[in-house]
């Protein structure tokens, strides 16, 4: 009778099968493991990151300490990751400042969209900024951003005031002059009498000056830094009363005094 028995696996093929089935269940928990942090990570909630304090220079912010009262504020708000569908909402308020007391001045809600993150550049990045035509009083100003209509963030900021300097004919220097200061200068203007020009300025680079008098006419130039930056006002015609309202302006921080006439560089 022919006899047939099992034959014994071999120690090989044991070793193989045992490897094989150690790698199955290495790689099945390692799929695991990265399921799960995949998914704690999609539910890590947004923070914020940090915050920036900057003026709006043209279409550039440019990071700031404190305001003066005719910047144009901005804070640049960076969220952890960035998630469309992400709500991020400022919420301006004065603080104390011009008899305003914790007084909400303006708000804008964010809302993040694949098209939004793209077209930024920089998912994580936010800009808010708070455009105005006049200037905002000097004081303690703050904003609140809340994420998701949660209040996670508050920056607080100063608005302060220009330090202006008239020179009235090279003989007199006037520090952060009046409103009266500046239309007793311009009346006091005399080409007959004097070297008659008076200068507003942040610096000896920085300033709006007058020449003339209200009997030959006024010429009215403006530099911005440096002798690159030189205009002179086109119109030929301006009155005392409209001279003085320009110093006013520049003096407050205002740019309304630009709107007066039309400027042509002039070239040294």
């Amino acid at each position: 009778m022919l006899r047939i028995e099992n034959a014994p696996v071999g120690s090989a093929t044991m070793k193989s099968i045992r490897s094989f089935v150690f790698v199955f269940l290495l790689i099945l928990t390692l799929q695991l493991v990265e399921g799960y942090l995949e998914a704690a990570e999609s539910e890590k909630p947004e923070v914020i990151s940090k915050t920036v304090l900057a003026r709006l220079v043209g279409e550039e912010f440019e990071p700031v300490e404190a305001f003066t009262p005719s910047d144009n504020f901005g804070v640049l708000v960076f969220v952890s990751d960035g998630k469309p569908g992400t709500r991020v909402k400022a919420n301006w308020i004065a603080v104390e400042a011009g008899g305003m007391k914790d007084k909400s001045i303006f708000e804008k809600e964010v809302v993040l969209t694949q098209e939004a993150i793209k077209a930024n550049g920089d998912p994580s990045r936010i800009d808010f900024s708070l455009l105005h035509d006049n200037p905002y009083p000097t004081g303690l100003f703050k904003a609140d951003f809340y994420l998701n209509d949660v209040l996670t963030e508050t920056v607080q900021f100063k608005i302060e005031a220009l330090s202006y300097t008239l020179d009235f004919c090279g003989t007199k220097k006037t520090e952060n002059p009046t409103e009266a200061d500046l239309q007793q200068s311009v009346a006091a203007l005399d080409s007959e009498k004097n070297d008659a020009y008076l200068a507003l300025g942040l610096s000896d680079m920085t300033y709006l000056q007058i020449s003339g008098d209200e009997k030959a006419g006024y010429v009215m130039e403006y530099q911005d830094g440096d002798l690159q930056h030189h205009f002179k006002a086109d119109r030929t015609d301006l009155t005392a009363e409209e001279i003085v309202k320009a110093l006013v302006s520049y003096g407050a921080g205002s740019e309304e005094w630009k709107k007066a006439t039309e400027w042509s560089k002039v070239d040294f």
